[in-house]
């Protein structure tokens, strides 16, 4: 991001005062230097190209071609690293910002033939080879303002949408999938009756139990809590099984895979063969 006034600061004289950015209902008004410093071209003397034949001629004699593009809004946007706009969504206050660049490797020439004479038969003409600095404009941007139909409408659409979505999945669920008796119960529970929990006289001491607890109205059934029990207790074993014995005079024995961990279950329970 760069001032305006950037381009002048080895000028005794300053920035000159006809310099503004603008604002609202203000115009922006820039010289042509501060779009040169802008677009990284410090000086005209400088090379025009690095192909012949701009290699051997200045910017001042070639010319250039200058494109700045303004983008303005009334929200906030990003732009690389830089953030502009308002963020006001009111048509009326609108950021601008300008980029300029130069085309490489191109130099800009105008050719004009004029004939000085008006005769028929005039056999005499001047042909005027202007170089110079084209400028090339282009704008784009996004202005919005709050709708509340609009909101409406996406809500709703939202909304449907998000509908959809839970019928799929709660068909995929409890009708397609391997687990789906379970989902479908524990998808719909059956609860008590609040009015009678209510007249029993320790709805307080209910409230606190729920409010420590968070597990407390969804224990796990007795099949499901059995089934958890072995497996920690399968856990246990194997890595009962799996534990070297730092005296064992055998490295082959001491090794976690010369130990099948069925037979050392059969061996630790014998009761279970």
């Amino acid at each position: 991001v760069l001032d305006p006034c950037d381009a002048y600061s080895n000028f005794e004289a300053g920035c000159p005062s006809y310099i503004t950015e603008g604002g609202d209902g203000k115009a922006t008004i820039l010289s042509l230097r501060s779009l040169l410093h802008a677009a990284g071209v410090r000086t005209l003397d400088a090379p025009a190209g690095s192909i012949p034949p701009l290699d051997s001629e200045t910017l001042r004699y070639a010319g250039l071609v200058m494109v700045i593009e303004v983008q303005y809004t009334n929200y906030y946007t990003a732009s690389g690293n830089v953030r502009h706009g308002t963020g006001s969504f009111n048509p009326l206050h609108v950021d601008f910002m300008y980029r300029v660049r130069v085309v490489p490797e191109q130099d800009y020439k105008s050719l004009r033939v004029i004939t000085p004479s008006s005769e028929a038969f005039d056999s005499t003409r001047n042909v005027y080879n202007q170089h110079g600095v084209r400028i090339i404009l282009t704008q784009n941007g996004r202005i919005g303002t709050f709708d509340f139909q609009a909101l409406l409408i996406n809500l709703m659409v939202s909304l449907g949408l998000l509908s959809v979505a839970i019928i799929i999945t709660d068909f995929v669920a409890f009708k397609l999938c391997p687990l789906r008796d379970v989902y479908r119960q524990y998808a719909q529970r059956r609860t008590v009756d609040f009015s009678d929990l209510a007249d029993t006289g320790h709805l307080a001491e209910v409230k606190s139990e729920f409010k420590v607890n968070a597990h407390a109205g969804e224990p796990h059934p007795p099949v499901i809590q059995h089934a958890l029990e072995e497996r920690k207790q399968r856990i246990e074993e194997r890595a009962a099984a799996m534990v070297i014995s730092p005296t064992h005079p055998n490295p082959t024995l001491s090794s976690p895979m010369s130990i099948s961990p069925m037979q050392q279950h059969v061996t630790s329970h014998p009761s279970h063969v």
